[in-house]
């Protein structure tokens, strides 16, 4: 395999010595044909190049510029041979044979490009690109370009045409189905609209132009299936950039979008039924505009928002190692994206509509502000589509800790039949205050939204937990709906049966409590995870797992008995604790849950529905309350678009089935850890 590794490399080489022999013999051949003395000027200036660019990159350690100069040479030459390269060239006798031996070679040199891309995949011997714009493809393009100017034909439509192909590599690197199919659209349409058609050029060397079409296209699209980064990573040149940058690029995509429009609205009047389809274009022009007015306001939210999200993730504290997937997630980003996907996809149906709609009145300016126009809005389209599918949602928390020790029956002399260990009420009460100071910074390293962490010393009364809690689980996010997951914890004394032991002899039952929870979880799509670090907490699982309705989780404890009783001399409250939040907190490979040593088991369970929950799907009154808070009143008439049934619901026998499969995983194949969704877990 090193070997391989080593001779990757060689093989790209090989395949640009290859390409330059072919360009070579090309402009031989168009020189043999016409005697033309431009050709030979222009094979002295690529050479002139040539030799500037080796001598940059191996004499004075300037290599981008030097494999900028060189790419855009190459791009210029492949122009210049596939626009010059006629039909009577292939019939020349003496030009013939050059010309065939031209095109192998153009296809050896192909070839070998992607076998080198496939093999440097296989080999790790690349770095994956991200979803930015290559340099050396953008000035192969650009070289491309110059080719069109020089051998005089529309310089301004197939410099169009080269951004849009630009911008449609972009989508491929970011992974989007939509962006393969504007691939094949924008391949269809040059090969036989754009060239034949539009520019008058009827004969191009196919070989030539497939050659430049796959050296940029190939590596983009294989990096589908072979790229291994994440929708965030493959985003980051955009979420990294300033504010005042991101905006620039939201006025550029502006500019393209009222440029396309224009080009269009002009030669929509050229069309032979202008009588029936100028009406028809104004009608479609109206709402084109409000869907690109909302889908202006929505990205410019998406920056803002990503603005917060890099503004908490740089205030970390020091040592914290945040993802700004976590702080997405935090920021009820996934809730933005779940409502402005269908809005960016509505609005990339209207650009469709309004370009079917000039298609007989099209040129090459308007065409290439087309395929412009469709990248942009499907890199928005597809970003908002995948965060609204990854992201986790929202997660608010509650702690209850009370000083307390691991407590048996004194008048028992055996460890079996129980012992009694007790420590100073000063030493419990530091050593619950240092729980609840490890609970503060679980939530905040977590990114969980704290509604409150309390520590009572004398305990808390039923009536005022009562309060506490309700008020807890009835908390709604700044959106204005329910969070999707609510966690409570609590440390402290219970009975034997798991009840919590309050203030004056009052004891806080599981029935009550899920009392209050059915009273605030009505429509029974948010869940709750209890974590108890008490020691017969265990004792209320039984009854979440066989709760058959709501959605609810719990963490637990048990204390196993074994061993000497020395060994549970230095056994405190609050050392369960301490280890499942080192576990939650990135050091999983530090806490040995399995050890036999071990005389804390960690133990959960969960509902019959609880595999099956997902987080919140906005519904109508959210869709309404984002709607009148963040878009102006002209557009309320496209509100309806946005409530369209998804598809997910005509699929409702295969979520059944699925829903029955994962139940039975979990009943018979009881995992030992289950992953929460908001960078926690349960483990037993």
């Amino acid at each position: 395999m090193r070997r391989v590794s080593t001779a990757v490399p060689y093989i790209g080489i090989l395949g640009n010595v290859i390409l330059t022999c072919a360009v070579a013999l090309g402009l031989y051949a168009r020189w043999m044909h016409s005697e033309d003395i431009a050709v030979i000027l222009i094979a002295m200036l690529g050479l002139l190049v040539f030799t500037s660019s080796c001598a940059l990159v191996h004499y004075f350690s300037m290599a981008t510029i030097g494999y900028c100069l060189y790419s855009m040479w190459i791009g210029c030459l492949i122009g210049v041979v596939a626009f010059t390269t006629e039909h009577s060239m292939v019939e020349h006798e003496k030009v013939k044979a050059i010309v065939e031996v031209m095109d192998v070679l153009f296809v050896t040199s192909l070839l070998l490009r992607c076998l080198w891309a496939v093999i440097s995949r296989f080999t790790k011997g690349f770095a994956a690109e991200k979803a930015s714009i290559n340099k050396m493809d953008s000035m192969e393009m650009v070289g491309m370009a110059i080719a069109s100017l020089v051998t005089g034909h529309d310089f301004f439509s197939i410099a169009l045409m080269l951004v849009a192909l630009n911008l449609c590599t972009v989508t491929l690197r970011l992974k989007s189905f939509l962006g393969f199919l504007h691939l094949l659209a924008l391949v269809s349409c040059v090969s036989l609209v754009f060239f034949p058609q539009l520019l008058s050029i009827q004969f191009a060397n196919p070989f030539a132009l497939s050659c430049f079409l796959a050296r940029m296209t190939f590596e983009p699209f294989i990096d589908i299936f072979f790229s291994p980064l994440s929708i965030i990573e493959r985003w980051e040149p955009l979420t990294s950039k300033s504010p005042a940058k991101r905006r620039l690029l939201i006025l550029g995509v502006v500019l393209v979008q009222a440029s396309f429009y224009l080009a269009c609205a002009v030669q929509i009047r050229n069309h032979k039924e202008w009588i029936l389809v100028v009406p028809l274009f104004a009608a479609f022009s109206l709402l084109w505009a409000l869907f690109h007015l909302v889908f202006l306001i929505v990205i410019w939210q998406l920056s803002n928002k990503i603005t917060e999200c890099n503004a908490a993730l740089s205030a970390q504290l020091h040592g914290e190692q945040r993802h700004l997937r976590r702080v997405m997630e935090a920021k009820g980003m996934r809730h933005f994206s779940l409502i402005s996907q269908r809005l960016a996809f509505a609005t990339l149906l209207t650009t469709v509509v309004v370009g079917g709609l000039h298609w007989t009145t099209k040129t090459g300016p308007s065409l290439g502000l087309w395929f412009m126009t469709l990248p942009l809005e499907i890199a928005v389209t597809s970003l908002l589509w995948e965060l609204g599918a990854i992201l986790g949602g929202t997660c608010v928390g509650y702690a209850l800790v009370t000083p307390a020790s691991y407590t048996f029956n004194q008048s028992k002399k055996s460890l079996e039949e129980g012992l009694l260990f007790t420590d100073p009420p000063d030493v419990l009460s530091v050593r619950a205050n240092r729980t609840l100071k490890s609970i503060q910074d679980f939530f905040s390293y977590n990114l969980i939204d704290i509604h409150g962490c309390e520590y009572s010393q004398e305990g808390v009364s039923l009536s005022a937990l009562e309060a506490k809690l309700t008020a807890f689980m009835q908390r709604c996010t700044s959106e204005g709906h329910r969070y999707d997951t609510y966690l409570l914890y609590y440390s402290g004394y219970v009975q034997e049966n798991g009840d919590w032991i309050l203030l004056d002899g009052e004891t806080l039952c599981f029935q009550r409590l899920f009392e209050w929870w059915q009273q605030s979880d009505v429509f029974r799509d948010t869940r709750l995870i209890l974590v108890l670090d008490a020691e017969f907490s265990f004792k209320w699982i039984r009854n979440v797992v066989n709760m058959p309705s709501h959605f609810m989780a719990i963490q637990s404890l048990l204390v196993l008995k074994k061993g000497d009783a020395e060994d549970y001399i230095d056994l405190r409250v609050g050392d369960f604790t301490r280890d499942w939040m080192d576990f939650n907190s990135g050091n999983q490979t530090g806490v040995l849950w399995r050890s036999p040593k071990r005389l804390l088991r960690p133990v959960f369970g969960i509902s019959r529905p609880f595999p099956n929950f997902g987080f919140h799907l906005p519904n109508e009154d959210d869709i309404s309350r984002y709607w009148d808070a963040n878009f102006p009143r002209l557009t309320r008439p496209i509100l309806r678009v946005m409530n369209f049934p998804q598809v997910t619901r005509l699929l409702c026998i295969c979520f059944c089935v699925m829903s029955c499969l994962k139940r039975w995983k979990i009943l018979f194949l009881a995992p030992r850890s289950f992953d929460t969704g908001h960078g926690f877990k349960l483990v037993r």
